[in-house]
């Protein structure tokens, strides 16, 4: 079997958010069916060739997810957003 490659979506707002997706990638990583240089972090993989925020980034974040999503072979989603304050609330890019 080929490994696999992974869409890790999940928020990257704060350190503890940060920390859980970290943590979620070391253990794809160490999975021998996930192919451990095929793993995309739309926190980390960001498009810098305009301002955050811009019209111009928001289309170009959308289209790069996409196409990552498309591409790989398995979606690997963190449902928790603020859990650091006891809200179990999903953060909507994620969800969508």
């Amino acid at each position: 079997m080929q490994p696999k490659s992974v869409y890790l979506a999940g928020p990257f707002f704060s350190e503890g958010q940060n920390y859980r997706v970290n943590t979620v990638k070391s253990l794809l990583e160490n999975n021998q069916t996930i192919n451990s240089e095929a793993i995309f972090l739309p926190g980390k993989d960001e498009y810098t060739a305009a301002e955050v925020g811009s019209f111009e980034w928001q289309i170009a974040t959308f289209n790069a997810d996409i196409r990552q999503i498309d591409q790989a072979d398995l979606v690997v989603a963190i449902l928790d957003y603020e859990l650091e304050e006891d809200k179990h609330v999903p953060d909507s890019g994620t969800i969508w």
